[in-house]
């Protein structure tokens, strides 16, 4: 009777305004967004990543209940359990897949507002352009350039590469992320500032590809040949979190380096100055 009843408070948690008992919080997962000495702006592209990232945790704080239910009882945990895991690590990759392109365009509508000369484009995205000018069956075309042309031209442009992306890229991993901000923004490797935590871009890369494999497999088979553990899925949620950290701010570098404003800031906390002490007031 007492799992009967704690299971439907969860799901009736889970339909509105979830929140989780006090027993079985989620450990391990930082959801701090700055430090307590500054105040950041982030991207609209990291806040809605961050607010999907809401679902994950939901799905692991439900995994954890659950499971702690079953553990009262002293019963296993029935088979097929971790489907609710297998959903996060799906949800994961869709939102990194989302946010590349959500970062992408907003950078490309920061650039062509703040950009007054053309020639402070990356010279990536500009031979990219002039190639795409050059092969372009109107002959008129160039001109499409003149003026503030270029602004409408690099905007189309996202569009195009977005449509044709969603056609024949279905897959974030670390090669068809890299192509994407070449052809997008012009940056040349974004994957090679992918370090932190002390390891390398090329052990980043790999590893961000084996998670999308995962997700290959879950989205396409169902289950795994094992069942997912939910530290696996607490540290995909980590690590994920902090390769998009890194990605905006390789982005938000480039950018500001192109227009002189960047993409967001980071300011200093404001705080209230401390009341002056008797000898001060004296003064």
């Amino acid at each position: 009777m007492a799992r009967k009843a704690l299971a439907n408070s969860l799901l009736d948690n889970l339909s509105s305004g979830y929140q989780t008992p006090a027993c079985c919080k989620t450990k391990g997962i930082d959801r701090s967004q700055s430090s307590l000495r500054e105040i950041t702006m982030p991207s609209n592209a990291r806040k809605n990543y961050d607010q999907n990232l809401d679902d994950i945790h939901q799905l692991i704080d439900y995994y954890e209940a659950v499971e702690e239910l079953y553990r009262l009882d002293k019963d296993p945990l029935p088979d097929g359990a971790d489907v609710v895991l297998r959903s996060a690590i799906v949800l994961l990759v869709t939102y990194w897949e989302a946010y590349i392109e959500d970062i992408a365009s907003e950078a490309i509508e920061h650039i062509i507002k703040h950009v007054t000369d053309p020639t402070k484009l990356p010279k990536e995205l500009k031979k990219l352009v002039a190639k795409e000018i050059k092969e372009d069956v109107n002959e008129l075309a160039v001109w499409g350039l003149a003026g503030d042309g270029w602004r409408s031209l690099i905007q189309q442009r996202l569009s195009r590469f977005s449509e044709t992306r969603n056609r024949n890229f279905n897959t974030p991993k670390s090669a068809q992320t890299r192509d994407f901000f070449r052809k997008a923004i012009g940056i040349d490797d974004i994957t090679s500032s992918w370090t932190f935590d002390e390891v390398k871009a090329e052990v980043i890369c790999e590893r961000l590809d084996k998670i999308i494999e995962i997700r290959g497999l879950i989205a396409h088979r169902g289950k795994l040949s094992q069942p997912v553990d939910k530290e696996h899925v607490k540290t995909f949620t980590y690590w994920m979190k902090k390769l998009v950290g890194t990605t905006g701010g390789r982005i938000n570098s480039e950018v500001k380096k192109m227009t002189g404003v960047p993409l967001w800031k980071t300011e200093p906390l404001q705080t209230k100055p401390s009341p002056p002490t008797k000898t001060q007031k004296n003064v």
